[in-house]
């Protein structure tokens, strides 16, 4: 089970609203923009933490999952600009 706070999980939707990452490249994407969050070093580090645990099939569901949240407007006006 991911366990992630509302804040790791608005930065994910933000990253993920920046593109649809192909979920092999998902983990590099979220590391690049570290400096874009908001997230204390170790919400970040425990953000990725999670994100190790995922299988390839787990982080799709997971970018799946943030691109409802996304349309829903759950993360509005949080987008991170490329």
């Amino acid at each position: 089970m991911l366990k992630l706070n509302s804040q790791q999980l608005k930065f994910l939707a933000s990253v993920q609203l920046a593109d649809d990452w192909h979920a092999t490249a998902f983990m590099d994407i979220v590391t690049d923009y570290k400096q874009e969050s908001n997230l204390q070093e170790t919400e970040f580090q425990n953000t990725i933490v999670e994100l190790q645990k995922l299988s390839l099939d787990e982080i799709t569901s997971l970018q799946m999952a943030l691109n409802i949240l996304n349309s829903l407007g759950w993360n509005e006006n949080e987008s991170i600009k490329q």
